[in-house]
């Protein structure tokens, strides 16, 4: 399934950059397993510029890759894709952060991004507090965010093994440049997210 950080060229040569942690500690899996993800998850995204999005199915998931600029040179921000998502009881947890815009009273991002890279399950947050945390995101640089049924579907051991298969949404954003959205298909039958998603944005290509 779909996620890293950008960061300087130093951190995208070693995936060990401001791991946290001890070498071996679930916190320090977590960070190099979603820093080496990603950068595979880079490697094929929207490769050119002639081939602005991307769209593949497969038996367990859907997923559409995409400029994060609109056709119009707009960013597309994260509080849009998920206004698409629906109301919903999932469990949501950023994996990793890094972006600008207004923070959360009380909670500054680089709070956010602490927290995200020191925890196993990554920051939890619920539907209402990732609504919020979207809305004060102007641009995201890169994200991963994950949604599961319940945040036993967390599995840590998962996670810092890039095993992204329980959970139902993934959501990641790189080098303010591109966005992947993928959804399990069991829960594009039940939701139609990846509908949506194609209907708005595949007008960006």
């Amino acid at each position: 399934m779909p996620g890293e950080a950008g960061g300087n060229a130093e951190a995208d040569s070693d995936p060990d950059h401001e791991a946290p942690g001890p070498p071996g500690s679930p916190a320090y899996e977590l960070r190099r397993r979603v820093r080496a993800w990603t950068r595979s998850v880079r490697a094929t995204c929207i490769p050119n510029a002639q081939e602005l999005v991307k769209d593949v199915d497969c038996q367990v998931s859907k997923r559409m890759e995409f400029r994060m600029q609109d056709a119009q040179g707009a960013v597309i921000g994260l509080d849009s894709l998920l206004s698409l998502v629906g109301e919903n009881q999932w469990v949501w947890s950023v994996l990793e952060f890094d972006g600008i815009g207004t923070a959360l009273p009380g909670l500054g991002y680089a709070e956010i991004r602490d927290r995200a890279h020191s925890c196993p399950q990554g920051y939890v947050m619920s539907w209402p507090q990732v609504r919020e945390f979207a809305a004060s995101v102007q641009q995201c640089f890169d994200l991963l965010l994950v949604a599961a049924t319940d945040r036993r579907a967390l599995d840590a051991q998962r996670l810092a093994a890039g095993d992204f298969s329980e959970c139902l949404m993934v959501l990641a954003a790189g080098d303010s440049t591109w966005w992947s959205v993928e959804v399990l298909t069991e829960t594009e039958v039940t939701t139609g997210i990846m509908e949506r998603v194609r209907a708005r944005y595949a007008a960006a290509s």
